[in-house]
């Protein structure tokens, strides 16, 4: 099966208050003309086109020191355009599929009481059947995109910024434990996934009620594997506030490098609101 990227929405490393809440609502999608499965290789796709709506949040917790509460849930739709010449099907075709995402959901700690600097803990679970995706009789079944791996994974990460009279530069690095603790799976799941080094950095600037990011996001594997993706994707960030806790964001990325996994372009919008 095809895997979506996930571009999942980041806290950075201002910690909130207790009592300060931040929500999101957006859209994103991912444009690929070529598909990489893991393990396998490029297939016979043409055009691979990924969408999903997701829901993010963060709440201060009411408690002595700087804690609070990430939280995030997508509904991804695949849909794959597919050319395919061998003995089992001969001609052209699409696929759609449409799950819940990974929900991924974490406690981020302010390691300082001034300075942006905050350690964090990201539990990702599957919402998803691997195995009610297509129909696992059919031999177009590795045409059907799916949401995710399929398997939980642990990720601590550090996070640290600081504020400029310009704008802002933050950045985070963590380690992704694959746990092959893998959820509906009746078949054999894939070979075990190996750990991933994840990190990003960011350099923004905030002219008024306006601010623009550049921004790089990767995923780099500790070891060579055929079955796990990796990539690292740089792209813009714009948003504009329009008080009363209200902005909206527009984001584009590019994926300037991935193996094991499709290498396309990504491009989202979001609402969101804070108090």
């Amino acid at each position: 099966m095809i895997l979506l990227l996930a571009w999942a929405a980041w806290a950075g490393p201002w910690t909130r208050d207790g009592g300060e809440v931040y929500v999101r609502v957006g859209g994103d999608a991912f444009l690929a003309d070529q598909s990489v499965l893991p393990g396998i290789g490029t297939t016979a796709v043409v055009d691979f086109t990924g969408a999903s709506a997701s829901a993010y949040g963060e709440v201060g917790l009411p408690l002595p020191w700087k804690v609070m509460a990430v939280a995030s849930v997508p509904l991804n739709v695949g849909m794959v355009t597919f050319e395919r010449r061998d003995p089992f099907f001969d001609g052209n075709g699409d696929t759609r599929v449409v799950r819940m995402g990974d929900l991924r959901v974490g406690p981020q700690v302010a390691l300082h009481k001034t300075i942006p600097l905050a350690a964090a803990v990201e539990l990702k679970v599957p919402l998803y059947a691997v195995d009610s995706i297509c129909d696992e009789e059919t031999v177009l079944r590795d045409l059907c995109a799916r949401p995710g791996d399929g398997q939980v994974d642990v990720t601590p990460s550090v996070l640290a910024g600081t504020s400029v009279g310009w704008g802002w530069v933050e950045g985070s690095v963590g380690y992704r434990f694959r746990t092959e603790a893998f959820l509906g799976w009746s078949e054999d799941p894939p070979p075990g996934l190996v750990d991933s080094v994840v990190g990003s950095f960011g350099l923004g600037w905030k002219p008024e009620s306006a601010y623009v990011m550049g921004r790089v996001d990767a995923v780099v594997n500790t070891k060579h594997d055929d079955w796990t993706g990796e990539s690292v994707r740089i792209g813009p960030v714009v948003g504009l506030e329009f008080g009363r806790g209200w902005a909206a964001e527009a984001r584009v990325g590019a994926d300037v490098w991935a193996e094991q996994a499709s290498k396309g372009l990504a491009g989202g919008l979001g609402l969101s609101w804070s108090r």
